[in-house]
């Protein structure tokens, strides 16, 4: 069956319209090209979604991260520097925004030494572990290294 992909989006946009008999077939496409480079990316919006959290700000929002006031609660706020921290990784500026490339290079020592067809089985093993997580209970280091092949 052909059916078109586009890297562009991310994998669960891409492969939304796929048969369900040829998803695994698409995701292992969606990394045929730039494995890598692709799957860091997506390894990295699973285990860090916070890092994105600026683009559903509203417009006072936007205009106060950029003179940096985050407008994420306090609660939050902790809540991610402590699972950061437990993952090694470099803290969130004052105004919510990635401070370096710590949380990239996590997730490229995470995917370091396997194969395209391990890196697309852990990817498809990490939605299923955050899907399965509650909103109470984040994914810790340790539950991510238990799904690495």
């Amino acid at each position: 069956m052909n059916f078109e992909i586009d890297k562009s989006l991310p994998l669960e946009e891409a492969i939304a319209n796929v048969p369900k008999k040829y998803v695994k077939q698409a995701r292992k496409a969606y990394f045929e090209d730039t494995p890598t480079e692709a799957a860091i990316k997506r390894v990295k919006a699973l285990l860090f979604p916070e890092e994105t959290d600026f683009i559903s700000d509203s417009t006072s929002e936007a205009k106060g991260r950029r003179v940096g006031i985050n407008p994420m609660s306090k609660e939050y706020q902790a809540k991610v520097d402590s699972k950061r921290a437990l993952f090694g990784v470099s803290p969130l500026t004052e105004s919510g925004m990635a401070a370096d490339k710590s949380s990239l290079e996590y997730s490229e020592k995470l995917l370091e030494g396997m194969t395209l067809e391990q890196v697309y089985e852990f990817i498809e093993r990490l939605i299923f572990l955050k899907e399965d997580a509650s909103e109470a209970q984040d994914l810790s280091p340790s539950a991510v290294e238990k799904i690495r092949i």
